[in-house]
């Protein structure tokens, strides 16, 4: 799992850079409505996994701006509650408690196993 190597020490900044090339390649290629890029994984995907990148290196504005651009109506579930998970971290930091809670619950409507998403709420509650 590549969420998991990334936590286990692959350095964050390296991994951003890749995921960035490889979601650059996705658009290059003409890769729309959640179909595979250049490297095969779709675009949207890649920037749930950017956003994951920069809200662990403290870059919560850019996580956010990618998230934004994930749509919501076409999202596979899995992909949706990381991403609503996501925003409610980025939310948590940036100090709107409200939004965060409403993420957080959203990403648990899409996924009620999501364990991430219940610890952030617990934090917040």
């Amino acid at each position: 799992d590549y969420l998991r190597s990334l936590t286990e020490g692959e350095s964050l900044e390296a991994a951003r850079l890749a995921l960035d090339e490889a979601l650059r390649a996705a658009e290059r290629t003409g890769a729309a409505d959640g179909k595979a890029g250049g490297d095969g994984a779709p675009p949207d995907r890649l920037r749930v996994l950017t956003a994951f990148v920069q809200v662990r290196l403290g870059n919560t504005p850019e996580a956010e701006a990618l998230l934004d651009a994930v749509p919501e109506d076409r999202t596979p579930t899995d992909l949706a509650a990381d991403a609503h998970f996501l925003r409610g971290v980025c939310h948590t930091r940036s100090g709107r408690e409200e939004e965060a809670i409403g993420a957080l619950e959203r990403a648990l409507e899409a996924d009620e196993g999501h364990w991430r998403a219940r610890v952030q709420l617990a934090g917040i509650a």
